[in-house]
């Protein structure tokens, strides 16, 4: 299965009233929409934002970025185990994202052992994920065979939220995190908080 066909749609989506941000007034959003068509007629999708205020990136700019940079490059959510993995690896990916939520560790080690093998990066992808969540999957991304060369974890949903469950919220200095140096998560955990936010 290969990849046959690309587009790329901008998308403008209206506000039900003006926001006012920080950086900027807005009456709606900007998306790039892209289809993604396989020789074997499977469709995909995926979505990103553009918001010149934050992102300095328009539709168009994305746009292009996508199709000359990341289009060849990328495997995202088809990729759940080694054999997926090895099936991408054969016809060239050149990234793989590693979704903990749906391989588990141990699985996207040896996805990355394998992509290593093949010259292929493999970073830790987004999952929507507390701090809790972030610190696990930073802590298996800074021990990755191929962190020296792939792109950045994108384990950064945990900034979305005001409070959370956590003693400790991940802090985030220059770019970087600091993972803590004792082992073990339950100290991370405040479980007064996880009563107060109970379901």
């Amino acid at each position: 299965m290969r990849l046959a066909q690309w587009i790329a749609h901008p998308i403008h989506l209206p506000y039900p009233r003006h926001i006012q941000w920080a950086s900027a007034d807005e009456d709606g959003a900007d998306y790039l929409l892209l289809r993604l068509v396989t020789d074997d007629g499977i469709v995909g999708v995926a979505e990103g934002v553009a918001k010149p205020a934050w992102q300095s990136v328009n539709p168009r700019a994305l746009a292009v970025v996508i199709e000359e940079l990341f289009i060849p490059l990328l495997v995202d959510n088809g990729c759940r185990s080694v054999e997926d993995a090895a099936l991408f690896l054969e016809q060239d990916a050149q990234a793989l994202s590693l979704k903990l939520s749906g391989t588990g560790v141990t699985e996207a080690q040896r996805m990355a052992a394998l992509a290593h093998a093949q010259n292929c990066a493999a970073h830790m992808g987004f999952i929507g994920e507390t701090s809790l969540g972030a610190l696990v999957a930073l802590q298996v991304a800074s021990a990755l065979p191929t962190r020296g060369y792939s792109l950045p974890a994108e384990t950064t949903f945990f900034l979305t939220f005001g409070e959370e469950y956590v003693a400790e919220r991940i802090r985030v200095e220059d770019g970087r995190v600091r993972l803590p140096a004792v082992p073990g998560l339950g100290r991370w955990v405040d479980w007064e908080r996880v009563s107060a936010f109970h379901a």
